[in-house]
């Protein structure tokens, strides 16, 4: 059996939807032998603590510990203007990134973000 870990950013309103569909892949995809774990964080300890459970997911307190965990996909399902961050943090730990649109508050703070990216 296979691991895939998968990390999330943020349990609110679009976050808790994620954290669903991703617990749900198990149902898929573990007859191929992929097993997909769920570790999740957000800056509402409390309710994030209560969604891992409610899954058995993992939680970590904070994005750096998230990313330390070594998750093989980070999925952010934050607040807008914490996107660029978030992605770049990904991005500098070789992790792919799947990120809730848009990617910034404007094209202006997008565009730096998508050359980021490129390297």
């Amino acid at each position: 059996m296979k691991d895939v870990i998968l990390g999330l950013v943020g349990v609110g309103r679009i976050g808790v939807m994620h954290a669903h569909n991703i617990s749900a892949l198990n149902g898929v995809l573990n007859p191929q032998g992929i097993n997909v774990r769920l570790r999740l964080t957000d800056v509402a300890e409390d309710h994030a603590r209560g969604i891992a459970a409610g899954l058995g997911a993992g939680f970590l307190p904070s994005v750096e510990a998230l990313i330390a965990s070594r998750v093989d996909g980070l999925v952010i399902a934050t607040g807008t203007g914490t996107h660029p961050e978030l992605i770049k943090a990904g991005v500098d730990a070789g992790i792919p990134v799947f990120c809730e649109k848009p990617v910034a508050m404007n094209v202006a703070d997008a565009l730096p973000v998508l050359d980021y990216i490129r390297g």
